[in-house]
């Protein structure tokens, strides 16, 4: 068996079976034809393929034919890194510059003096990388895959102890498993500086935390940062800071279970409103007691009545006046007992008493986030 180096010239192959032509000096002038050896072949259903490319280096065995053994077959042996042959120099156009010799991977030895990754990579930088490199001040311990403009598969047992599928710009999913200054072992992390979306076309969307602590939804917002190009459909710039919840077919549910459990909506701004509306009935139903109140008035308007009925007694306490008016007559009637009515004077048609003032005209706010 002979063995020679030789140079890549062309990796075209019309019959598409791996062969590449190379050229050496000191078996011929002319280019000849070197047929692809690989480590693992499975059939025509898988294997190892990595064809040489146009200029690299390698080494190259001949093997004779039995029946004619003039007649040479050139085998590709494997490329060669670490060194140049001058015997290779041929028009001076093929062989490049020295760096095309050095390794691909620039961190091969960085921890150490011996070779402790494993890297595959094309000429325009996509790689599958396994890294089992580490000394006192350095670790790389992981397997990775990433693309040539840098979207990586990335799973680390390194000092990030961590799964990330991220893209060129590090956006991406992290799945930690130690503890971090920020998280908790084993956590989740989603993070990108554009929209995020969650679907799930035939069932459901569960958040649950099951012996952990809080689920917090905060929309921190102040819309300095928002596309420009989102607009409304006014043609305004996309609103920002609010948190909208709604259901285009049933029922929005806040239920606490919890013995003493409490709901909350607090609204903390001076200027703020807490708004309830409904197309059809507001039901407020409680098997204990209803307590309302307001730091200033209390209105209560109807187009229609306004039916107060009590089971117990109705009172009605005043620090001022108490007035009660009406455009028609006002009924007063008891079936049950008498009708009392104390003061140090009682007037009746004296034209004495003040009609009482009327809720001036109760402004809803427009809820127009969905426009």
């Amino acid at each position: 068996m002979m063995l020679h180096k030789a140079q890549v010239t062309s990796n075209t192959d019309f019959l598409k079976k791996g062969r590449f032509l190379a050229h050496c000096k000191s078996i011929s002038n002319n280019e000849f034809w070197v047929t692809y050896v690989s480590p693992y072949k499975a059939d025509f259903r898988g294997g190892f393929v990595a064809v040489p490319d146009v200029g690299s280096e390698v080494l190259i065995a001949a093997t004779t034919s039995e029946q004619d053994k003039y007649a040479v077959n050139w085998y590709y042996m494997g490329s060669v890194y670490g060194d140049r042959d001058s015997d290779l120099d041929t028009t001076g156009e093929l062989v490049q510059e020295y760096t095309r010799h050095e390794l691909p991977d620039k961190e091969i030895y960085k921890a150490k003096d011996s070779p402790d990754r494993l890297l595959l990579q094309d000429k325009s930088g996509n790689k599958v990388l396994l890294s089992n490199s580490s000394n006192s001040e350095y670790m790389s311990k992981k397997a990775e895959v990433q693309s040539s403009l840098g979207k990586t598969l990335s799973l680390d047992d390194g000092k990030s102890d961590s799964s990330m599928l991220l893209n060129e710009h590090g956006d991406g999913i992290k799945i930690s498993s130690g503890r971090t200054a920020l998280r908790g072992a084993r956590s989740i992390e989603l993070e990108c500086p554009g929209s995020q979306k969650i679907i799930s076309k035939f069932s459901d969307i569960e958040l649950t935390v099951v012996d952990g602590r809080e689920i917090d939804i905060v929309n921190a917002s102040t819309g300095d940062k928002r596309d420009s190009d989102d607009k409304d459909s006014t043609g305004h710039a996309g609103k920002y800071g609010n948190i909208n919840i709604s259901s285009e077919h049933n029922d929005i549910n806040l239920t606490v279970y919890k013995q003493d459990g409490k709901v909350f909506i607090d609204s903390l701004g001076t200027e703020g409103l807490i708004q309830l509306d409904s197309a059809g009935d507001i039901t407020i139903w409680s098997d204990k007691n209803v307590n309302i109140k307001s730091g200033s008035n209390m209105n209560f308007k109807a187009e229609g009545n306004i039916n107060l009925d009590a089971g117990g007694s109705i009172d009605i306490n005043s620090g001022e006046r108490i007035r009660v008016s009406s455009d028609k007559e006002i009924d007063v009637k008891t079936t049950g007992g008498n009708v009392n009515v104390d003061g140090r004077q009682v007037h009746l048609a004296s034209d004495k008493s003040t009609k009482a003032s009327k809720i001036q005209n109760l402004t809803k706010i427009s809820n127009n986030y969905d426009n």
